[in-house]
């Protein structure tokens, strides 16, 4: 079982699976349980939800279905075919190495549907008959007619098995879970009555598991699993807490952390980080793991050009702005907002500019994120992701722009504490969430410079000794972009 404390988590865990032994070209019997809402609207891409569909075990039926009606039609556009041609057995191997993972899935994940997958193993067998004819074509008119016949009876064959799916009355969970080899869900779906019809658990391996409250990571347990492997960084955001008492009786702090720092348990770091390009991660990395981490080839290489071709992989841009609470307490920082919006403006439009995958905004304000989302959709912009860093830990972008908020400037002209700024997790997610390029827009000299933690002093000191500050944002930015 794979599990993590979040659809997030869990979902990006699945996707990654999903692409090693899709590029693997095996079939292994793996689902993904829990809300579905949650889950599936947790992938930032919607071919990668696609997949989740495919795997997730309320869809798991509907997604054979549309599969088989794909190959139906594949089936049904070889039947104006007059002669076959080289692309016409090509079509025919297409679809039959379809029919095969669909016959596996069948096979692998409801077995006891024996009618199922004897019609599913019958349409292997009569596209094999069908691409031998197509080859054979020319050979003789016994092949022909062979062919034809072939054709058509291998239309009725998908047809029939597009039936039987749409005759399973509701979603064999307890089936796939039993099958499954993998089952990937949330810690707390994992307690759900439905996993009694799982087989024995050998291994449970829970990712972000310095995020998750010791009695959510226990959760699984009931399972009986041989092994756990729990893989987390308690140098980031630590599980919510809202009850003062909890936190007083020691719930804030993970069954991860606890074992790491004050049960002195063995542990292995992982030193290596694949995400961030080296003049990203060179400060988190001094910062908070003593250059400990070192840069590996980043797992996606093909970003080409910079989401801002001429901005640096890395910057700082100083923006003295007004600060400003709102009724809710939180605050927003309207100046910064200008200067993000004028960013995206610049943005090169390439296809999926603006999906989380490419473009993410993260600020440490809620009230940020209300104003930003009201500017940006008042520009055009509204399909940008904004998200606060709390939500955006097990998240990624090729371009991340990190608003800070706080300024020396206040409109009732009173500094109040840094709030979310003062915890240096938080600031190690926010930094940490970029593989390509990343903008921090802040009052460097002022609030986050002169009056923040060592932690905002260090990040603002490190900027300005790579010469990555800008200053006088305007017309700098202007002549970035008009030279």
């Amino acid at each position: 079982m794979v599990s993590a404390p979040t659809n997030k988590a869990v979902t990006v865990l699945a996707e990654r699976f999903l692409d090693i032994i899709n590029s693997a070209n095996v079939t292994v019997p793996v689902v993904l349980i829990g809300v579905e809402d949650k889950l599936i609207s947790s992938s930032q891409m919607e071919e990668t939800s696609s997949s989740l569909q495919s795997i997730f075990v309320y869809t798991w039926v509907k997604v054979l279905i549309d599969e088989c009606q794909l190959l139906l039609l594949g089936l049904h556009s070889l039947h104006s075919v007059t002669t076959p041609t080289d692309n016409t057995c090509s079509t025919i191997d297409t679809l039959l190495i379809n029919a095969i993972k669909i016959t596996s899935r069948i096979m692998m994940g409801i077995p006891s549907h024996r009618s199922l997958c004897t019609c599913a193993k019958s349409l292997i067998q009569q596209l094999q008959v069908l691409a031998t004819a197509a080859k054979e074509w020319e050979f003789s008119i016994n092949v022909r007619e062979q062919y034809v016949t072939q054709l058509e009876k291998t239309s009725n064959t998908t047809k029939e098995l597009i039936e039987t799916l749409n005759g399973i009355d509701s979603p064999p969970v307890q089936e796939l879970l039993a099958t499954a080899r993998v089952i990937f869900c949330t810690l707390s779906t994992s307690g759900a009555s439905v996993f009694k019809y799982t087989r024995a658990i050998d291994d449970l391996l829970i990712d972000e598991a310095a995020a998750a409250t010791e009695p959510e990571l226990c959760i699984p347990y009931h399972l009986h699993p041989q092994r756990m492997l729990a893989v987390g960084d308690p140098l980031q955001l630590p599980p919510t807490i809202l009850s003062r008492h909890a936190i007083d009786l020691g719930l804030g702090r993970s069954m991860h952390e606890r074992l790491m720092n004050q049960c002195n348990t063995e542990y292995i770091m992982l030193d290596h980080q694949y995400r961030m390009h080296e003049d990203i991660s060179t400060f988190p990395n001094s910062q908070f793991y003593d250059g400990r981490i070192a840069n590996a080839a980043a797992r996606d290489s093909s970003v080409g050009e910079l989401p801002l071709p001429l901005m640096d992989t890395y910057s700082f841009i100083n923006v003295t702005g007004e600060e400003y609470q709102m009724h809710g307490g939180s605050y927003s920082n309207e100046a910064e907002c200008m200067v993000i919006c004028e960013l995206i403006q610049r943005i090169k439009k390439t296809r999926g500019w603006d999906s989380p995958n490419m473009l993410r905004i993260i600020t440490f304000y809620q009230g940020q994120v209300i104003l930003l989302n009201r500017i940006l959709a008042q520009k055009g912009y509204g399909n940008v992701l904004v998200a606060t860093v709390d939500s955006s830990q097990g998240c990624e972008a090729n371009l991340v722009i990190i608003s800070f908020v706080r300024s020396s400037t206040t409109k009732k002209g009173v500094r109040a504490a840094a709030g979310f700024l003062a915890d240096d997790r938080r600031i190690n997610v926010a930094l940490t969430r970029a593989r390509h390029q990343l903008i921090c827009v802040g009052d460097a000299n002022g609030s986050l410079g002169r009056e923040g933690s060592s932690t905002l002093k260090n990040l603002v000191s490190d900027a300005k000794q790579r010469s990555s500050i800008i200053d006088n944002v305007e017309s700098k930015l202007s002549n970035r972009w008009n030279c």
